[in-house]
């Protein structure tokens, strides 16, 4: 086949550009420190590059997840702690109370600071964290767990939240546990002297009753006691063989009513045939606790309080048992979480590195590679600029 200048040229020029086009991607790489910059010059190394980034992004996300339930654990780490010293506070106050002597005046400084520790103890149970979440909510962070109700006597708390405890994912198939539930952390202790109180369901009235509590361990049967309204603020009291034990009590809403060795207090309106139901139960809320001690300080005789003291000592070591319990679990999730970031550190740092070995420039070698690409193009254009000086008559 005839070679002609022109075909010479031609495939010249196709090969300075294939030339400068490398020595382009090199110059790239260079000046952005990225090996691949298009898809196209290794597809292999390419889609290992962009599984990799979608992993990291996910590893980065349980990061994110883990400091959120960082703070969340921790902010509810120093509510056990405050919980915890309340309790033990309230505790040495009961033991003060023991002393029969103390005059009125000192009961009822007891008293008033056990009132004040049981507001203190619902601010804490209504601790939010940095969203604006309650940390003790359970599953509905949204939802205040506790409503305190000063009564007349005695304090009134309502509970709200659900059991329920919500779950972050912190790991490729693992989550952990936050929203824990006042009820079932902290403010509920088995409890020998413990009483449950229900409303009938056919009631008609508003009415609602307070949890009872032992106040006379003396006048206690430990029998199941109903008590139906006789009257809008009237009620009699059987026992579960129906004889009556005590009738014609008055009742006024949020004052204390005793009767048959128990205390407790009514709220809203009552309507005539309503009835409740008091039995021995299992477990005691904490402002029962309070609320017992409160009462036979302010009205119980002697004996009464002993007896009181006595029960409300027992009862505080089972809340702070509780609590204990609580602040051991909640301290095996933060330990968890912690080993859980090391590993996500770790794993991160290593696909960085397989990341870096795929994406990232070679200086050394991208720089020999360009001193290599421009000397062979160079030497190219030289021999092309001696062929197109070459004629017949340089050989005459």
């Amino acid at each position: 086949m005839r070679v002609t200048n022109n075909m010479t040229f031609e495939r010249a020029m196709t090969s300075f550009n294939q030339q400068n086009s490398r020595i382009y991607d090199l110059q790239g790489q260079l000046a952005s420190g990225v090996r691949l910059q298009s898809p196209d010059q290794a597809p292999v190394d390419a889609v290992r590059v962009s599984r990799l980034d979608s992993l990291n992004e996910r590893m980065g996300q349980y990061q994110e997840n883990i400091n959120l339930v960082n703070h969340r654990l921790g902010v509810e780490e120093d509510s056990l702690r405050n919980i915890t010293n309340l309790y033990q506070r309230a505790r040495e106050l009961t033991v003060q109370a023991g002393n029969t002597s103390l005059p009125t005046e000192s009961r009822e400084a007891i008293a008033t600071e056990l009132e004040a520790r049981m507001s203190e103890l619902v601010d804490l149970i209504n601790t939010k964290d940095s969203l604006g979440n309650y940390v003790f909510a359970g599953y509905d962070g949204r939802t205040k767990p506790v409503e305190l109700e000063p009564t007349a006597g005695l304090g009134r708390v309502t509970m709200s939240g659900g059991a329920v405890q919500h779950k972050v994912e912190v790991g490729e198939s693992r989550d952990v546990v936050v929203g824990d539930h006042a009820a079932a952390t902290v403010l509920r202790t088995d409890s020998a002297s413990a009483l449950r109180s229900r409303a009938d369901a056919a009631n008609t009235g508003t009415a609602e009753m307070l949890p009872a509590f032992i106040s006379d361990e003396t006048a206690f049967s430990g029998d199941t006691l109903t008590i139906e309204f006789v009257a809008a603020n009237t009620i009699d009291v059987r026992d579960s063989g129906g004889v009556v034990v005590a009738a014609g009590i008055t009742v006024e809403p949020g004052e204390p009513v005793r009767f048959a060795g128990v205390t407790t207090s009514f709220d809203g309106s009552p309507a005539a045939g309503d009835s409740f139901t008091i039995e021995p139960g299992l477990r005691k809320d904490s402002f029962g606790v309070f609320n017992q001690m409160i009462d036979a300080l302010r009205s119980g005789s002697d004996d009464q309080l002993t007896e009181a003291v006595d029960r409300t000592l027992t009862d505080f070591d089972g809340l702070m048992s509780t609590v204990s319990t609580a602040t051991a679990r909640l301290g095996a999730r933060l330990n968890s979480l912690e080993s859980q970031n090391n590993s996500l550190e770790d794993y991160v740092l290593r696909t960085e590195k397989t990341l870096s070995s795929l994406r990232d420039t070679n200086f050394a070698e991208a720089a020999t590679n360009l001193q290599k690409e421009m000397a062979v193009l160079q030497a190219a254009q030289q021999t092309l600029s001696l062929l197109q000086k070459n004629s017949l008559f340089n050989y005459i």
